[in-house]
Order: C-alpha cells, then sequence, then structure tokens
C-alpha cells in the first residue's frame, strides 16, 4: 500500500515529490495543469505544503507562455517538426529537448513561502523566480565541478523576442555565458505554481541519469535545510506516483 505521507520538517513544512516521468509535451503540461487545479485536495494541508517534480519531455517541444496567443509563420515553418503546447505559466517560449534538459514544476502557497524566510510580499513574482533560481542553481553548480563543461558560444537566437532563453533576468543564471535556468509563475489567490526549464546541455557534456537523480536530491535537501542526503532511503519518504494522486482525487 502507498503510503501518501510525505515528509515533515522542522519547519513543519509537507513536501510531496512527485516520481519522474518522460511524457509529451501536451501530457506534461495537462500533469502540471491537474496538481495545481488540485493542490488543496492533494496537499495535506495547503498553508504548509509544496508539490513538486522533475520530468523530462519525449518529444521536441516549444512550450507556449500563457500570453502568447499567436506563434510567427516563420516560426512555424522552421520548427514544424516540433510540437508547440500552450503553459499555464507567463513568459515567452521555451524549447524542450528530449534527454537534454530538464523541467521542474513546483505547486505551493504564499503562506507556505513565508515559512521559508521569503521576504515574500514586498514583491511575489520576483521573490518567487528568486528563490526557485537560486536553489536550481545551488543543486546544479556542486556537480558541474566533476563534470566538464562544454564551451558555449553567446549565439543569439533570431527569435529573441520569442524565445524565453534569450532574455536573462538579474535573477536568473548564466554559465559559460548562456542562461542556464528560466522560470516562469502563475499565481493565482494563495497559490502559486512555477515551472522552471534547467538546460543540462549547456552544462555537461553527457546527461546520465545520476546526474539527474542527485539534482532532485540537491533541490530537495536545499528546500528542508538538512544534510540528510539519503532521504530515499528513509521510510517516512518517497516520491509518489501520479497515479496514487489521481486515486486522492477520485475517492
Amino acid at each position: 500500500m502507498t503510503k501518501l505521507m510525505s515528509l515533515y520538517t522542522e519547519k513543519k513544512l509537507n513536501i510531496i515529490l512527485v516520481e519522474k516521468y518522460s511524457q509529451s509535451g501536451y501530457l506534461n503540461m495537462k500533469i502540471d495543469e491537474f496538481l495545481f487545479e488540485n493542490f488543496e485536495k492533494l496537499a495535506i494541508n495547503p498553508y504548509n505544503s509544496i508539490i513538486f517534480r522533475f520530468y523530462n519531455f519525449a518529444n521536441h517541444t516549444i512550450t507556449l507562455g500563457y500570453s502568447q496567443n499567436t506563434v510567427d509563420e516563420n516560426i512555424r515553418e522552421e520548427y514544424k517538426k516540433w510540437s508547440f503546447v500552450k503553459r499555464i505559466t507567463g513568459g515567452r517560449a521555451v524549447f524542450h529537448y528530449p534527454k537534454k534538459d530538464l523541467t521542474l514544476c513546483l505547486i505551493s502557497s504564499i503562506q507556505t513561502f513565508e515559512k521559508l524566510n521569503i521576504n515574500i510580499h514586498k514583491n511575489k513574482i520576483r521573490n518567487i523566480h528568486l528563490f526557485i533560481n537560486n536553489c536550481l542553481w545551488d543543486s546544479v553548480y556542486p556537480l558541474l565541478k566533476n563534470n566538464k563543461s562544454k564551451d558555449i558560444k553567446n549565439v543569439q537566437n533570431k527569435y529573441v523576442k520569442f524565445d524565453c532563453f534569450q532574455n536573462i533576468h538579474d535573477f536568473e543564471k548564466v554559465y559559460n555565458n548562456k542562461k542556464v535556468i528560466g522560470t516562469a509563475i502563475k499565481i493565482s489567490d494563495q497559490k502559486f505554481i512555477v515551472q522552471a526549464n534547467i538546460k543540462l546541455q549547456y552544462m555537461f557534456e553527457r546527461i546520465s541519469k545520476d546526474i539527474i537523480n542527485q539534482i532532485e536530491n540537491n533541490f530537495l535537501r536545499k528546500l528542508i535545510e538538512t544534510e540528510n542526503s539519503h532521504f530515499y532511503d528513509s521510510k517516512e519518504f518517497y516520491p509518489l506516483k501520479l497515479f496514487d494522486l489521481f486515486k486522492l482525487i477520485s475517492r
């Protein structure tokens, strides 16, 4: 029997990690939307819970920001073999390459993030962007020391107004002159969803499952601020399957 309880921290946060999957772009976006819409039902307490999952795209996909209602015909023609899918979060388009990048979906409430000592009310959107970017960078950076990075030239895409990764904000991370982490956010009432993309191909010569698992591991430790790197071995915590979350909603 699957244990739906995940992990409590000293700060009284309930962390729910969903198992990693590689799905089509359409299905990935629908899963994120489902988790966001049902956050209150899935969380043990919406005011102290965080749901997140890492995932890959099984096909070449361009996710479009919520307000990107039209796509230039030249872009459609050049990327006609790619899938175009809408996100529920804002921002510009993100190019997803199978087995080359990694995406995070994190859903929580403003009240929960207050417990993480974020002065969030001064600028909610910017502070959420900043926190997630820092957590992800701190999760990736230690792995770069043991991996030979690629020397990527900063060649500007001709679709600079279309591509999210051609626009760098002050809170975003750059490595070898390339933006490597991009975040998009939607806030609804007192809950929010972050969809973040990590360009692993700009940082690693070889992208293994071990690297992805370590990033997930480091990210969780960063959230709960613990040095326990063996949380997968704990009987109190392990990733939950999507099917089990669906069963919760259908009860």
